[in-house]
């Protein structure tokens, strides 16, 4: 059985999932971070679709198994949450699969998923069964779609492991936010200074949008002059 961590607290949870991905861009920006930003390809597939949690990383590899052998083979994803019910809730379970000519997420496992307490789906790969996706109001972000399904094609590799997702390393645990514009992923720790510089981003904004409506310069408002 695989070790599992805590999911994410559900009143960060709750505060970073009012804040834009923007937002939270320009906040580990003036906390002196670079953003990791996922590959723009990634995309909701229910459109503007919004999700925030820890993630849990899976590896998938090409299965050797034919296509045309015996019966249809699952890639094993299932086992991926063995025993996850009792971990707690707010989780993305992010899928790095080696090939994409195959959905690995669909309708069934999305309503598995939400059943555990899962927050949202993402990979790098495609995803399908997106009306019935649709239909559930359920977040699943993937680079595109294909009606094929991952059976004999594909296979869990490793679980809770460093994976590449969009150009960008995603590690077991790390905080994952998307919405429309895109998706940020982030240090747990880091979820507590993000809120509150989102807070003082927010009201400086209030304030600049304020001197704006007075008369002020956005150029003044906005951003710093280089030295002369």
């Amino acid at each position: 059985m695989m070790e599992v961590m805590g999911g994410l607290d559900e009143r960060l949870r709750g505060r970073l999932n009012n804040m834009t991905t923007a937002l939270i861009a320009d906040s580990i920006m003036e906390l002196g971070h670079m953003p990791r930003v996922m590959d723009a390809a990634i995309r909701p597939v229910l459109p503007y679709s919004k999700m925030v949690g820890r993630a849990l990383t899976v590896s998938l590899v090409s299965s050797p198994t034919p296509l045309t052998v015996g019966k249809l083979e699952y890639s094993g994803m299932m086992l991926v949450f063995e025993g996850f019910e009792a971990a707690g809730s707010g989780w993305i379970a992010v899928a790095s699969p080696e090939i994409r000519e195959c959905a690995v997420f669909g309708d069934g496992f999305s309503v598995w998923s939400r059943s555990l307490g899962i927050t949202g789906l993402l990979t790098d790969g495609a995803a399908r069964d997106t009306h019935e996706i649709n239909g559930r109001n359920f977040p699943v972000f993937s680079r595109g779609l294909s009606p094929l399904g991952p059976y004999n094609l594909l296979k869990v590799s490793q679980v809770n492991v460093p994976v590449t997702v969009g150009g960008v390393e995603v590690r077991p645990g790390d905080v994952i936010a998307a919405d429309h514009d895109g998706i940020i992923v982030f240090d747990v720790e880091w979820c507590e200074a993000i809120i509150s510089q989102g807070a003082a981003h927010v009201a400086k904004a209030a304030g600049s949008q304020a001197a704006l409506g007075a008369g002020g310069s956005i150029v003044d408002q906005h951003w710093s002059k280089p030295d002369s």
